[in-house]
């Protein structure tokens, strides 16, 4: 069972690197968007917090003993805590280590989401070759993915994944349980915890995952539900949308502070194809930061000095054009075009 970990946890190099593995499943499954959201309001003590957060706080398991003994009333504010001024730091960071537990990081997609087949033979199966066999998704993409390794990267990043799938049916097989007879379900529940890979000389077939079967028919509704606070208006997802994955990871095994989340929205824009192709957008959003993130833009921008774009027909025969960008003609002064020179074709 410990091959899991290696595979994963041991395997990865960061976990921005496994964040980015996660995403490319997305584009995998021919999904429009891709949304990482850290909700990471616990992922650093704060200066100065309100009434609401104390509650949620204690609401979440920490004791107001916790609470009162790093913070103190704000004689300005009625409703507010100032940190205490005297704190010692390792106080502070006994508090962080308390409190940053409550984080959790979502990955969403609305490709063709898993069905129970494909979760038990493909999902929860390790090293499958089917992406090596069959690079092609549905729609003709290119598949970025090929190790069959992918969602080990969910214990690289936390100690417990809950996995939300509702598959579109008309991009898969019938849906089938193990018996061969059809489920009825619209998508599935998946959890598991990573922790219970650990164990000397367990074997894999001692470790269980729970599959549940729902009968949700939209994965916004499903992103709504699990994630109110996420504004999706600021998405460009489709009215019609009905079928994705949410995967939720939580028991993170890094503190996502803003400087690292930052790091992540920075490093995302290599998955982000060109502008001209619009085939794939990816966002991500941060609950302690929620006014700072959002749309990923690409490496490729209107900002270049020289473009190409090829295009092959249907006998292979290749056209080039070159567009130079390489000049701010508004810039150069008009006695240079006066020149003999540039009177001559093809200079303008």
């Amino acid at each position: 069972a410990r091959t899991a970990r290696l595979i994963g946890r041991e395997n990865i190099a960061s976990s921005k690197g496994a964040i980015i593995e996660l995403v490319k499943n997305g584009y995998d499954a021919d999904s429009k968007i891709s949304i990482v959201y850290f909700d990471n309001r616990f992922s650093t003590v704060l200066s100065e917090i309100t009434d609401k957060y104390v509650q949620e706080l204690i609401y979440l398991g920490v004791t107001q003993a916790e609470i009162l003994d790093l913070y103190e009333r704000d004689l300005e504010n009625e409703n507010g805590y100032i940190i205490r001024s005297d704190i010692a730091e390792d106080k502070k960071k006994q508090f962080k280590n308390t409190i940053s537990k409550f984080n959790s990081l979502y990955i969403i997609d609305s490709g063709e989401g898993m069905t129970q087949n494909i979760i038990r033979e493909y999902w929860m199966t390790i090293g499958t070759d089917n992406k090596a066999n069959d690079v092609f998704t549905k729609s003709g993409r290119v598949k970025a993915g090929a190790k069959g390794i992918g969602r080990f990267a969910l214990d690289k990043l936390g100690g417990i994944c809950e996995m939300t799938t509702i598959f579109n049916p008309n991009s898969h097989d019938q849906d089938v349980d193990v018996n061969g007879d059809e489920t009825g379900f619209s998508g599935y529940k998946w959890n598991v915890n990573w922790e219970d890979f650990e164990g000397e000389f367990k074997t894999i077939d001692k470790v269980n995952a729970e599959l549940l079967g729902i009968h949700s028919n939209s994965i916004i509704e499903e992103i709504q539900l699990q994630i109110p606070e996420l504004d999706l208006s600021k998405i460009n997802l489709e009215e019609d949308t009905h079928y994705g994955t949410i995967l939720k990871i939580s028991n993170l095994r890094d503190n996502w502070e803003d400087f690292y989340v930052d790091q992540v929205f920075s490093d995302l824009e290599v998955l982000v194809p060109p502008k001209e192709v619009g085939e794939f957008e990816i966002y991500l959003f941060s609950s302690l930061e929620p006014d700072k993130y959002g749309e990923v833009a690409g490496s490729i921008c209107d900002d270049y000095d020289y473009k190409l774009v090829a295009k092959a027909d249907e006998h292979q025969n290749i056209s080039i054009t070159v567009y130079r960008e390489e000049y701010d003609v508004e810039l150069i002064p008009n006695k240079f075009f006066a020149r003999d020179a540039m009177q001559n074709e093809p200079y303008k």
